[in-house]
């Protein structure tokens, strides 16, 4: 990516955490105090992270650091990191090797404009082939990663409106269950 980072011991006035850029400027990066770091390795795309000796892990993503709140047992020890082709980072301590995903996205918020009532959840059905069927306020709403989402309103003429569960039975076959 052009960046690198290291940990400068001496002289005091210059102790801390500095980075490069490939046109040679060097900085000190006032931000990360004067704590000493034991790892630190960079992503492809340019994700700074560094391990200090207080058990602290800091990311500098999109022009900012940040704390990475990781459980005890994986930053403690750490003593070598990796960021794989992947831009994953590998953890290397004495309790074993461990994984940090900067990219894994845990949680989405799915919202239609209001007064929608499809935003009202009641039923979840994932299916196997990737498929999130959602049993709303206003019929089914069936999610394919990559597509856009498509709503079931009616079964043969018959308004679903609101939508309390649904099953998926032995022979594949999606059941729903409403008010209609």
């Amino acid at each position: 990516s052009g960046v690198g980072f290291a940990f400068k011991i001496s002289p005091v006035s210059l102790r801390g955490l500095i980075s490069w850029s490939s046109e040679g400027e060097i900085r000190k990066i006032p931000s990360e105090g004067m704590n000493a770091a034991i790892s630190g390795t960079v992503t492809r795309d340019g994700l700074m992270l560094v391990v200090y000796e207080t058990g602290d892990v800091r990311v500098f993503d999109n022009g900012e650091w940040s704390t990475v709140q990781l459980p005890a047992a994986r930053r403690d020890g750490v003593h070598f990191t990796y960021a794989d082709r992947a831009g994953d980072v590998w953890f290397a301590s004495a309790r074993g090797l461990h994984l940090y995903r900067p990219s894994l996205e845990r949680w989405s918020t799915d919202r239609r404009p209001f007064p929608d009532s499809r935003n009202r959840s009641h039923e979840i059905l994932c299916l196997e082939a990737g498929e999130t069927w959602l049993g709303t306020g206003d019929g089914v709403v069936i999610q394919r990663a990559g597509m856009p989402d498509s709503t079931i309103r009616s079964i043969r003429g018959t308004p679903l409106g609101i939508v309390t569960g649904l099953a998926l039975d032995s022979a594949g076959q999606i059941w729903v269950t409403s008010g209609a």
